[in-house]
């Protein structure tokens, strides 16, 4: 066995079943408090909005129930998007990450409803 001593944490990373190499033998990482915070979201006809603090303002990705939403907008304060197609019904949060991870939501964020809709019946 191979033994290294480590002040931090190691991670040991798989890539399609080969491990990863890191320099030194070193694959240590860091936990940060996240400074960004999703505080609202409200879902209109096919415009989501989402408002927070410190949001991020380049390279967003914005999902709801499991659908891409194109960015329109992107503030520190507001992301604006639109929907291609509507989501599922259920009741949803939504999902923004950018490089960084997934953006937290607060607690008391209500999800966003999204009623079933039949057009036709056959």
């Amino acid at each position: 066995m191979l033994y290294t001593d480590a002040q931090k944490p190691q991670v040991l990373v798989k890539v399609n079943g080969i491990a990863g190499v890191c320099p030194s033998f070193n694959c240590d990482y860091a936990y940060t408090a996240t400074t960004s915070r999703i505080t609202g979201q409200t879902l209109s006809g096919s415009t989501l909005t989402i408002t927070g603090t410190n949001l991020p303002t380049a390279g967003i990705k914005v999902r709801i129930a499991n659908v891409g939403c194109d960015v329109q907008t992107g503030t520190s304060t507001q992301i604006t998007c639109s929907l291609s197609i509507g989501p599922a019904a259920g009741s949803w949060n939504v999902q923004v990450t950018d490089a960084s991870g997934l953006i937290p939501i607060n607690n008391s964020v209500a999800k966003i409803n999204v009623a079933l809709s039949v057009t036709t019946i056959s």
